[in-house]
């Protein structure tokens, strides 16, 4: 989604990536607003043009919750990952001002991008473990990681992720 046009519009810009790992665009669409219907819509006119032989195995978003649902009912086989450069955002905004120094930090995002890289099950709950033990004193920044995690691991943690085809489609960046 991009918010800074001429039109004063929600842009909706649609990739798609090649095996090869070559993005090209598929569309582009003005928004009337960021609501459901709009992205259902939206969603609908593309589906409808796709040959069903081409339609996509996963899709990558933010956690717009609004594009979330609307994506889950117009391609509703299709997988819908995370993008983990925006949860990595989150985390940054959110928890950094809760360490007392950039090494702790540091430290800390070593931690938790072993748990988002777990390859397996066991070594996500191995590499859990280690992080809850290692920041027992900060909670906050313990509480909000588990707020992630607890809810959407299966859609940007690479032990679930990797169960799907999705050519290395981990975030929105082209």
């Amino acid at each position: 989604m991009y918010k800074t046009n001429r039109y004063r519009m929600p842009l909706l810009k649609i990739i798609e990536m090649t095996s090869t790992d070559v993005t090209f665009s598929v569309a582009f669409v003005f928004l009337q607003h960021e609501s459901e219907d709009n992205f259902k819509w939206a969603l609908d006119v593309l589906r409808g043009i796709i040959n069903d032989s081409a339609l996509p195995h996963a899709i990558v978003t933010d956690r717009d919750l609004t594009l979330m649902n609307a994506i889950s009912q117009a391609f509703p086989n299709a997988t819908h990952l995370l993008c983990r450069w925006h949860i990595n955002k989150n985390v940054l905004a959110k928890c950094k001002k809760l360490f007392s120094t950039k090494e702790w930090w540091d430290f800390f995002m070593t931690y938790w991008n072993l748990v988002v890289l777990s390859p397996t099950e066991e070594d996500y709950d191995n590499h859990i473990a280690l992080l809850e033990k290692q920041f027992s004193p900060y909670l906050n920044a313990l509480d909000y990681v588990r707020s992630w995690l607890d809810t959407y691991r299966d859609r940007f943690v690479i032990a679930w992720t990797d169960r799907v085809l999705h050519l290395g489609a981990t975030t929105m960046n082209k």
